[in-house]
């Protein structure tokens, strides 16, 4: 097969480095671009790999770095996508992982948040991936029928079937495990801010009268209580003192304390 003989817009499709995953279908070829992720350097990779089926079900794979085609039998197109996804799970399953560790050490761990963002970014980003491919892999199966006339073959793309839908399944379970550390996350902050507010209402109620009896005897008026007592200050001290000491009782009496 020719890239001459490629509709034009099929090809600009075909060389897109970002093309989600399709499968359209020419008079005289079928096109199947598949956008899968896998692990590079400890981050999230997301590519696209663009396929071309002639009417003899021959596949040729383009490469995009430098043009070249080339061609894969049925067989060898199943354990390219085989080891494709393999490669994919192991990574899903290193999120799984990580979302787990960050369940476990949602009480110690300062930068939950930080780690809940990127795990929730990629495995997000993975779900959508995943939903994508399975409905361009039915398509593909509808259209390939010599798949289902080949038992070795049947088997083995409902074997990529079954790992598609399982690392869907993987990818959203995982996702409703992280909002639920979110919910966690927020219902702990939310406790620890009523506690300060707790605090900060019940020393506001204690020192509330204190402020109103140090504002009373601090007014500059004549005839005020105490002001020609030489003991006036431990006086008004000691009724200081003993208005913390009431409503401290009080406010243990009524357990707010």
């Amino acid at each position: 097969m020719h890239l001459e003989d490629i509709n034009p817009l099929h090809l600009e499709d075909i060389k897109n480095e970002n093309h989600p995953s399709a499968f359209f279908e020419a008079k005289e070829y079928k096109v199947l671009i598949l956008r899968y992720f896998e692990e590079k350097e400890n981050n999230l990779n997301v590519f696209s790999l663009s396929f071309l089926i002639n009417e003899k079900y021959d596949f040729f794979y383009f490469n995009k770095e430098d043009g070249s085609i080339k061609k894969f039998s049925l067989k060898e197109f199943y354990i390219f996508v085989d080891d494709m996804i393999d490669n994919g799970t192991k990574y899903l399953n290193h999120l799984v992982k990580k979302t787990e560790d960050l369940e476990e050490s949602i009480f110690e761990n300062t930068d939950t948040m930080k780690h809940w963002f990127e795990l929730k970014k990629q495995i997000t980003r993975i779900e959508r991936i995943l939903i994508h491919i399975l409905k361009i892999e039915e398509q593909f199966y509808d259209s390939i029928k010599i798949i289902k006339e080949d038992v070795n073959l049947k088997t083995g793309f409902e074997d990529i079937d079954e790992h598609l839908n399982r690392s869907l399944r993987i990818s959203q379970a995982n996702n409703l495990k992280l909002d639920h550390i979110y919910n966690i996350r927020n219902a702990l902050m939310n406790e620890k801010t009523n506690s300060v507010m707790y605090i900060l209402t019940v020393i506001s109620a204690i020192f509330l009268p204190l402020n109103l009896l140090v504002g009373f005897f601090g007014m500059n008026t004549d005839g005020l209580y105490f002001s020609g007592n030489p003991n006036g200050t431990i006086i008004v001290t000691t009724i200081l003192g003993t208005t913390i000491l009431l409503m401290s009782l009080l406010f243990m009496k009524k357990r707010w304390l």
